[in-house]
């Protein structure tokens, strides 16, 4: 049975879905965002002084450091970096569950496109170790 709900039809699951604040749709796969322009996180310590912490992509310009404890690590591309390598306090680990990357910024693709040069830099930087 449908019932029309705002612009189009819902099912009665759907709409006890959205009632009850439950997810329609679940994954096994966690999807980490990183930032392709060296962007870092600021945090505030106990003393009150500001200290950045390093990002993926400060970890994926430093891999050749982990070299001797992952064999192979200085041939991975970004993406295959940060979805086989998580970071940690310490340094970095092999990564136990499947991930999803979703860098930014997104640049449109064509040639004749403001941003095509930016385009092409972060598909380099995603895909090519």
């Amino acid at each position: 049975m449908m019932r029309a709900v705002g612009q189009r039809d819902m099912s009665i699951q759907e709409v006890m879905y959205h009632i009850l604040s439950i997810k329609l749709v679940s994954s096994s796969f966690q999807v980490i965002t990183t930032s392709l322009d060296g962007s870092r996180k600021v945090k505030l310590t106990a003393d009150g002084s500001l200290n950045t912490e390093p990002s993926l992509l400060d970890f994926y310009a430093s891999r050749a450091i982990f070299a001797a404890d992952f064999p192979g690590i200085s041939k991975c591309n970004f993406i295959e970096f940060t979805s086989n390598y998580p970071q940690t306090k310490t340094g970095i680990k092999k990564r136990a569950s499947p991930v999803v990357i979703k860098a930014y910024p997104n640049y449109s693709s064509s040639p004749k496109g403001p941003c095509y040069g930016l385009f092409c830099r972060y598909q380099l930087l995603r895909y090519k170790p």
